[in-house]
């Protein structure tokens, strides 16, 4: 699925609530948990971050019975604008497989992008380490990203904008592509704003996750 415009500002919870609708409008069955409190069995491989887009975004969902030969376009013509139903296949990999991101961002400077920005980010970025304060369970923590992150490209896109394109830790460990533009501000280059999208997901060996 895609997730894009002004869906981006969708909380990760209605994005959900949003898709579970979207099922019932299309007329696909669900299965559900058994107990006390039945669930819809589906969910996302990785929750997006509110303000960001994706064109990868892998739902998976458990149907009720046999699927209508045009569950996708029944499910795309029942999502609202900016959330769009790609592609709809049986058999995917296990989310735990799910390893690498490949995000491209764009780095926004209001006095226009300083001189020599794109070298020294690109020399920042390659280094052996990559220190940058991160929020975590006990507060804020000085934390080596290098590891977490497989490659990063920029360019001058005009107008004041830097873009970028990473490939970075999807899970265990999680890396928000906002420790990107964190790691810009240690650099000396922070930007004043700063916007994402995932654009790939990978297994370990960098091939396309299905």
């Amino acid at each position: 699925m895609s997730k894009l415009g002004a869906a981006k500002y969708i909380s990760h919870l209605d994005f959900m609530r949003t898709a579970r609708r979207a099922f019932i409008r299309a007329g696909i069955p669900l299965r559900y948990s058994e107990g006390f409190n039945p669930h819809p069995l589906m969910s996302f491989a990785l929750p997006l971050s509110v303000g960001q887009e994706s064109v990868c975004e892998l739902l998976d969902f458990e149907s009720a019975g046999e699927m209508p030969p045009d569950a996708l376009k029944r499910l795309a013509s029942a999502l609202p604008e900016g959330i769009t139903a790609t592609e709809m296949y049986s058999g995917g990999q296990k989310p735990g497989l799910l390893r690498w991101l490949e995000v491209s961002g764009r780095l926004y400077y209001d006095g226009g992008v300083p001189a020599g920005a794109i070298e020294a980010l690109e020399a920042a970025l390659a280094a052996e380490h990559i220190f940058i304060s991160l929020k975590t369970k006990r507060g804020e923590a000085e934390t080596d990203i290098a590891p977490m992150l497989r490659g990063a490209a920029f360019s001058d896109a005009g107008h004041g904008v830097i873009a970028i394109r990473a490939v970075i830790s999807a899970q265990n460990p999680t890396l928000n592509p906002n420790a990107l533009a964190a790691a810009a501000a240690s650099a000396g280059y922070a930007p004043d704003f700063a916007e994402w999208r995932r654009v790939g997901v990978y297994d370990d060996d960098m091939k396309i996750f299905r």
